[in-house]
C-alpha cells in the first residue's frame, strides 16, 4: 500500500481539532516504527488500533514542525534501539498525534514506502530522514 494520509488525519486536520504546529489544538506528533500487520486501512483512528505487538520504536515528539504551503515537514528524527537483534521486521512509520491514551491518540498518517522500509531491527538507532523533495512529510 502506498503512504496514505488517514481518513481521519485528514478530517480532524480540516476541521482543526488536530494542529501540526503549537497552538489551540493538539500538536503533538510523534513517530512509531511498527512491523506488519497486513494491510493498514486508511480508515485506521486510534494507535489503540494497531496492536502493540508490532509496535517496534516510538520517537520523540517533532520538532522544528513548519507549514508552508500546505506542506508539513519537521526535523529528522533519531529513534534510539529500535528492536533487538532477531525482532521482526519493520514496514512502516505511523504518524501518530499522541494524547495520554493510545485509545485517543490520532493516526495520522502512514509511510511504508520509504527508502530504507523494510529494515530488519537489529537494537541499534534508526535516523528518520524525512524527504527534502516537494511533498516533505506529508502534504495536504
Amino acid at each position: 500500500m502506498p503512504n496514505i494520509l488517514t481518513d481521519t488525519g485528514r478530517e480532524t486536520f480540516l476541521v482543526a481539532s488536530q494542529g501540526w504546529k503549537a497552538g489551540s489544538v493538539p500538536a503533538t506528533h510523534v513517530p512509531y516504527i511498527i512491523g506488519s500487520m497486513g494491510n493498514v486501512p486508511g480508515d485506521i483512528v486510534f494507535l489503540s488500533n494497531i496492536p502493540a505487538a508490532v509496535w517496534r520504536a516510538r520517537g520523540t515528539y517533532l520538532v522544528s514542525k513548519t507549514t508552508a504551503s500546505g506542506i508539513a515537514d519537521a526535523a529528522d528524527t533519531l529513534l534510539a534501539g529500535v528492536g533487538s537483534a532477531g525482532s521482526a521486521t519493520a514496514v512502516s512509520i505511523i504518524l501518530v498525534n499522541e494524547t495520554n491514551a493510545s485509545q485517543t491518540s490520532l493516526v495520522t498518517a502512514v509511510i511504508d514506502v520509504a527508502s530504507g522500509l523494510p529494515f530488519l531491527p537489529n537494537g541499534g538507532d534508526v535516523n528518520i530522514v524525512w524527504d527534502d523533495g516537494a511533498n516533505k512529510i506529508l502534504k495536504l
